[in-house]
């Protein structure tokens, strides 16, 4: 076991209880592919937080801006300044979870953008 976990740099307790589990009739194998039963792996920020949709969603309203032909909604705060606004409210959050949320929620990205030609007369 000490060579084995040597080679393959995974400790020794984790080899000592894959063979446990391996030896156990009542255990399920994971599928091939998986690494984890169903359930296991890091659980969503909104099971951790629950509130933290309601919140985002509180900052980003007043900046919303849409088209009515198409149903995406955008809003023009940055990823990093909502991150603030969260972080500031309590809520322990990363800019790019901020941005999966958005987009969950039909939210795009769109930076204030001013018209290059907004000087020039068109006549």
């Amino acid at each position: 076991m000490s060579l084995v976990s040597r080679l393959s740099g995974v400790t020794r307790k984790t080899i000592i209880n894959g063979i446990k589990e391996l030896n156990n009739p009542n255990t399920n194998p994971p599928q091939i592919g998986k690494s984890r039963k169903k359930g296991g792996g890091r659980k969503t920020i909104q099971n951790n937080q629950p509130d933290i949709l309601n919140a985002l969603q509180n900052l980003v309203e007043p900046h919303t801006k849409g088209d009515p032909m198409h149903q995406m909604l955008w809003t023009n705060k940055s990823l990093r300044n909502l991150e603030k606004s969260l972080k500031e409210k309590g809520f322990q959050v990363s800019y790019r979870v901020i941005g999966v949320m958005l987009k969950n929620l039909g939210y795009g990205l769109q930076a204030d953008k001013k018209n290059p030609n907004r000087n020039t007369c068109t006549s």
